[in-house]
C-alpha cells in the first residue's frame, strides 16, 4: 500500500472536508474518536522514503497501526516504502510578527502530484501539528505588506507565484477551493484593489464566490483558459499581463449566481 492508496482510503466523501486537499485524514481508530474522526486528526506524510502516520488526537502509534493493518492499508507492521517520491517544491507561508509559519510541500510520485504540510521544527509527517488551515496567512503576505498595488487572488501557490514571476503582487489560502473558513487571513485585503481569478472549474468559481462574499469591492478576471486551467496556464499558453487589463470586470453577478445555485443544488442532498 503507497501513500496515494492510503490517503484515498482515509478520505471521506464530504466535498468541503480538509481530507481532500491536506496531509491531514481520517484516524482509522474510529472507537478514539467522537463522530468518528468527523474532523480529520492523522497526518500522513513521507519522509525519506517511507509513509508516515500520526494522530493529532492521542491515538496511540500502535493501535493507528493495527487498525491500518485491519483494513489492508499497512504490512508487516512497519513503514511501507513509497518509490519514486521527490520534493519539488516548498512553498512558505510567513507574517510579519513570527516570520516563518508553515511550508507546503509539492511532491512529484509515480501517481501524480502530492501535497504535505510541515511547520518550522517538525517533518512533513507532522503536517501543521495543530494549526488550522484558517490560521494560515496568505502565501506571499509580504509581497501585499511591501506596497499598494492590485492584489491578484488565485488558488494555488503555483499560479501565485506565476503571477509574481510577471511582476503582478499575487496571493493565494492554503486550503485551496475547498476552504470556506478563513480567519484573519483576509484582512490585509480589505481596503485594497483585489482582482479574483478563479480556475476555470466550478469549485474554483464556487471558491471566488465565497471570497467575493467577504471582499465585496473585490473585482473579477475572465481569462480564457483550458478546463481547470489556471493563472499559471494563462501565461504558459503565452497570455500577457497587458492582457489581463482587458478581462478585467466589476461585475461578479454570474459567479455569485452561480454560488447560490451550488449551495441550493448541495442542500438537495
Amino acid at each position: 500500500m503507497d501513500y496515494n492508496a492510503m490517503a484515498s482510503a482515509l478520505q471521506c466523501g464530504r466535498h468541503s472536508c480538509p481530507c481532500r486537499n491536506t496531509a491531514l485524514k481520517h484516524c482509522p481508530v474510529v472507537a478514539g474518536h467522537r463522530n468518528g474522526d468527523h474532523m480529520p486528526s492523522l497526518s500522513v506524510n513521507v519522509a525519506n522514503d517511507k509513509v508516515l502516520v500520526r494522530c493529532h488526537r492521542g491515538c496511540a502509534q500502535g493501535e493507528v497501526i493495527a487498525a491500518l493493518k485491519a483494513r489492508g492499508l499497512w504490512e508487516k507492521g512497519e513503514q511501507k516504502r513509497s518509490s519514486g517520491w521527490q520534493l519539488v517544491r516548498s512553498y512558505e507561508y510567513h507574517t510579519t510578527s513570527r516570520g516563518l509559519v508553515a511550508e507546503h510541500g509539492r511532491f512529484e510520485t509515480p501517481h501524480g502530484k502530492a501535497f504535505a504540510w510541515r511547520v518550522p521544527g517538525h517533518t512533513w509527517r507532522d503536517g501543521l501539528v495543530g494549526i488550522s488551515i484558517k490560521e494560515l496567512p496568505l502565501y506571499r503576505l509580504n509581497d501585499v505588506l511591501s506596497g499598494d498595488a492590485p492584489v491578484w487572488f488565485v488558488e494555488g501557490e503555483k499560479a501565485a507565484d506565476a503571477c509574481a514571476d510577471r511582476g503582478l503582487v499575487a496571493v493565494c489560502l492554503g486550503g485551496g477551493s475547498n476552504q470556506k473558513a478563513y480567519g484573519n487571513a483576509l484582512d490585509p485585503l480589505r481596503d485594497r484593489d483585489v482582482i479574483l481569478w478563479p480556475d476555470n472549474d466550478e469549485p474554483g468559481r464556487a471558491f471566488m464566490a465565497r471570497i467575493h462574499e467577504v471582499l465585496p469591492h473585490a473585482r473579477f478576471v475572465r481569462a480564457v483558459l483550458p478546463p481547470k486551467g489556471d493563472a499559471f496556464d494563462y501565461f504558459e499558453g503565452g497570455g500577457t499581463v497587458e492582457g489581463l487589463d482587458y478581462l478585467i470586470e466589476d461585475d461578479m453577478k454570474e459567479v455569485v449566481e452561480k454560488e447560490h445555485w451550488l449551495r441550493k443544488y448541495e442542500g438537495m442532498f
